[in-house]
């Protein structure tokens, strides 16, 4: 079975390039998407480097990175942010998706990951377990079926396409599994941390280009899906009230991000 993986690529700086050229034989083909690169291309010729350098958002360069590899002969791949780290730990969870999907390919399948940049952290009594979505990257998927399934939404560029994938796939009876050992490290926004009455508070700092599209696709997540998937959209809704709770008493610019969730709220409900 051959392996592809995906790196998307904007305004990259010299250690993501560093730590590429270490992973790049993990897989029988790496692509990197050229999302905004400031640094000499030159940099990048040992590398498949596809994109203009036009920001076309995640669903995009998503979609045009996996009919890349379909041409390549490759049959799963595998996504990856600049921002995403493996390590040796990682090749145990290529092989076993390997297995799984020689068995059944209408499948997700999802890393656990660690924002701390620490591995093989969680455990579980079982090596793979259920879940409702898992994020874009360390996702594996057949290319077949990524294809079949018609890819990801590029209207909507950024947040929560890989949501939205999922539970398109579940709709059609398609299942989403997560590896539960810690086999990459993620981080997801700016993290900050603040002192609240002696609780720590932990905030995303999203700029507000970031946060008119969470809000929006928040909305259409709302209106495609409320009705399959009721608990899981108003888990989603609270998370979203919760974020603007902690612009409002810990982040910067508050103004500024505020105006653009209530654009985006607008754009998404009409």
């Amino acid at each position: 079975m051959k392996t592809g993986a995906i790196i998307i690529l904007f305004q990259p700086h010299n250690e993501v390039l560093n730590y590429i050229k270490t992973i790049k034989n993990t897989f029988d083909v790496l692509v990197l998407y050229n999302n905004g690169i400031s640094m000499d291309l030159n940099e990048f010729n040992e590398f498949n480097l596809i994109g203009d350098g036009t920001n076309e958002g995640i669903g995009t360069a998503i979609n045009k990175s996996v009919k890349f590899l379909q041409n390549q002969a490759v049959d799963i791949v595998f996504f990856f942010d600049q921002d995403s780290r493996i390590n040796e730990s990682f090749k145990l969870y290529i092989e076993e998706c390997k297995n799984v999907l020689e068995v059944n390919n209408k499948l997700i399948l999802g890393a656990s990951y660690s924002d701390q940049g620490d591995f093989d952290l969680l455990k579980s009594s079982s090596e793979w377990i259920d879940e409702y979505a898992v994020i874009t990257s360390g996702k594996c998927i057949s290319i077949e079926y990524f294809i079949s399934s018609g890819g990801y939404k590029e209207s909507w560029f950024i947040d929560l396409v890989d949501v939205e994938f999922c539970l398109r796939i579940r709709l059609i009876g398609g299942k989403i599994l997560r590896y539960t050992p810690v086999v990459m490290s993620h981080s997801i926004g700016e993290k900050g941390v603040h002192n609240f009455f002696n609780i720590k508070v932990k905030t995303t700092n999203h700029n507000s280009l970031r946060l008119y599209y969470l809000f929006r696709n928040s909305c259409w997540l709302i209106k495609g899906y409320v009705i399959s998937f009721p608990f899981l959209i108003i888990k989603y809704s609270l998370k979203r009230i919760k974020q603007v709770l902690k612009i409002l008493f810990f982040e910067k610019q508050r103004k500024e991000k505020l105006k653009s969730i209530l654009k985006g709220i607008v754009d998404g409900v009409y």
